[in-house]
């Protein structure tokens, strides 16, 4: 068997080990795009880094709109973004085969992230928000 590439992430037996990696590797930004965050251990985690100084930016259904998403995305400091099927929710990283990909292009990471600002501006202040967040 050839070595699978570090690229990838597939769970459940490296997701929550390298999702939780790269979360807590952030310098100053991370930007999701996934409906069924709701690990509390990465929702934890994610509320630390935001009480670090980092940018925690969510979009979640209740800010796509009539759009039903299944992809998930994670941009880390506008550097790696990572696509594909798994969830940030307990059940996605502990017991599904769930794969996503590491993506370090400039280039590529540059439009996802322009797209996540333009999905972004239209949640507003609610991007800003994790699950368990009190809204005012």
């Amino acid at each position: 068997r050839r070595p699978i590439s570090r690229r990838l992430i597939i769970g459940p037996e490296r997701s929550r080990a390298e999702i939780r990696g790269l979360i807590a590797g952030a310098k100053h930004s991370i930007r999701i795009l996934d409906h069924k965050l709701s690990d509390p251990d990465l929702v934890g985690l994610l509320r630390e880094r935001r009480n670090d100084g980092i940018i925690v930016s969510v979009i979640g259904r209740h800010l796509m709109g009539p759009i039903e998403p299944h992809g998930k995305m994670m941009i880390i400091d506008e550097e790696r973004a990572i696509l594909g099927s798994t969830a940030l929710s307990t059940l996605s990283l502990d017991f599904r085969r769930e794969v996503s990909v590491v993506v370090h292009e400039p280039a590529l990471v540059k439009k996802l992230n322009m797209a996540y600002q333009q999905l972004s501006a239209r949640a507003g202040a609610l991007a800003a928000h994790l699950p368990g967040d009190r809204i005012a």
